[in-house]
């Protein structure tokens, strides 16, 4: 048998965002935009019709008012949509909740060490570097916006709540050597965990410099404010990398850290707010997503 012969296309994705209630003037889910005829008959239905209803989605979404949308892409396809973006220099990759998180972007003349292996992608520049790797579990939503054209305003790539797997830490913890870092030079440096208590995401320092890794050395136990009370000074002072992890992959900022009031670069930065994190929220406010799903990263057009 030819190697075109044994691989067969993927099927056509469905639509289901998880909000899972029907509008009672269209009889439309407002979550997928489909009929109930069409959900009953999506596993049954040949592949032409599911491509057909597809293509009817958008226009019955913008009528709905809906502004999430799951895109029927499988993973070879947000594979493609992550490495264009990225060698592009599309936009900013952002990982991490709601006052914890970290930035990756690039300008278009930046060098980037961008590589492809099997279902990982990874990016390396002098200021950051990203990995993210896309498994069958993996979902790409494009949030649109409220304008006329209902243009996306951001991509989210999301997995279902049972398949996070990240271990939550309340206070600081040490991890030890970071083995997976991603930027050169610094697997050795050991990775302090700072406790957000959040199963979507974890933020992490790492730092080999003494004064820094000493100061959080003395901070292991103690919850994000007592930490940032003991060793603040030092990371204003040294700007170590920040590693920001979710269950699909990893942010890498050595981007220097702004002093109170100061302004955050254009390019890669992170944010450590709690007056932020304590809203609890996984994305910024008006970005909202279904419940049903975790948000391992967000992409946000450049423009």
């Amino acid at each position: 048998m030819s190697d075109i012969a044994a691989v067969s296309p993927a099927p056509v994705a469905s639509p289901c965002v998880g909000i899972c209630k029907m509008d009672s003037t269209s009889d439309l889910c407002i979550g997928c935009a489909r009929s109930t005829e069409e959900i009953a008959e999506w596993r049954s239905g040949s592949e032409d019709w599911r491509q057909s209803v597809w293509a009817v989605i958008p226009g019955r979404l913008a009528k709905l008012g809906a502004t999430v949308q799951r895109l029927p892409k499988d993973e070879r396809e947000i594979l493609d949509f992550i490495e264009i973006s990225i060698r592009d220099a599309k936009g900013t990759w952002a990982l991490g909740v709601y006052g914890g998180v970290g930035e990756f972007n690039r300008d278009p003349n930046e060098i980037c060490n961008l590589t492809r292996t099997g279902d990982t992608i990874t990016a390396i520049t002098q200021r950051a570097a990203l990995k993210l790797t896309v498994g069958s579990a993996a979902r790409l939503l494009a949030v649109r916006s409220d304008g006329p054209d209902q243009a996306p305003k951001a991509y989210c790539l999301a997995v279902h709540r049972s398949k996070l797997s990240l271990p939550v830490a309340t206070c600081l913890t040490v991890l030890g050597p970071d083995s997976d870092a991603i930027l050169p030079g610094q697997t050795d440096a050991p990775l302090f965990d700072v406790g957000l208590g959040r199963a979507a995401a974890r933020f992490c320092i790492r730092t080999a410099e003494r004064e820094t890794h000493d100061a959080l050395l003395a901070a292991v136990g103690l919850p994000l404010e007592g930490m940032l009370a003991q060793a603040g000074s030092s990371i204003l002072k040294h700007s170590p990398t920040r590693v920001i992890e979710t269950s699909m992959g990893r942010v890498e900022v050595a981007t220097a850290i702004p002093g109170p009031g100061g302004a955050s670069p254009a390019g890669p930065h992170t944010h450590l707010l709690p007056d932020h994190l304590a809203q609890g929220l996984e994305t910024v406010p008006g970005l909202a997503i279904p419940d049903t799903y975790a948000v391992d990263a967000l992409f946000y057009p450049r423009g």
